[in-house]
């Protein structure tokens, strides 16, 4: 692995994950590997060529983590993240744990917990570099598109139609949903 990650010039290595596919109690593939370095990963499934995943070759990233309640006791948080290499590859890192912060006996240092972690810091990443060229895209008049949404220099496009930001009042995002709120409206 350090051959290809010095080839590839992922710098420093963060963390490794092994993987593995159940249904019911039998493995049904084998393991799959996931290296972190500083600037992407290496996902290598046994009897294959390793796959690289440089963060500035990241087209889109997509995010799941929700902190999932019933009746008001917290049950875990699930997560999944799709990063899709601009030549349409793509890695996806999903996993469930206990968060110790809703949890008193969760383990802090859980691999799933880490295997998030490395999701969150994928995600921050590959935005501080789509950023710059996201802004010159609307400077210019183009619409970008998050998932069922797109937003413009007019305002946020979704299948219910058009909001302009004069008539946004606030958009946020908790557990997993992104709300936007109008003059009258509400998306969620």
């Amino acid at each position: 692995m350090v051959k290809i990650a010095e080839q590839h010039q992922l710098g420093r290595f963060d963390d490794a994950f092994t993987v593995e596919w159940f249904i019911s109690l039998r493995p049904t593939r084998p393991k799959v590997r996931i290296y972190a370095f500083e600037s992407g990963v290496v996902r290598h499934q046994a009897d294959t060529e390793p796959q690289v995943f440089r963060w500035d070759q990241i087209a889109t990233v997509s995010q799941s983590v929700v902190n999932r309640f019933t009746n008001g006791r917290y049950k875990g948080t699930s997560f999944r993240y799709a990063l899709t290499r601009t030549d349409g590859a793509q890695i996806h890192f999903l996993g469930s744990y206990k968060d110790s912060a809703y949890a008193r006996r969760a383990d802090p240092n859980h691999w799933a917990r880490r295997y998030n972690q490395l999701g969150q810091r994928a995600n921050q990443r590959v935005s501080q570099l789509l950023l710059p060229s996201a802004v010159e895209a609307l400077r210019r008049g183009d619409s970008l598109a998050f998932g069922k949404i797109a937003i413009s220099a007019d305002g946020i496009q979704s299948k219910t139609g058009l909001v302009p930001w004069a008539d946004i009042s606030s958009v946020s995002a908790d557990n997993g949903y992104v709300t936007i709120n109008g003059a009258g409206t509400f998306w969620s």
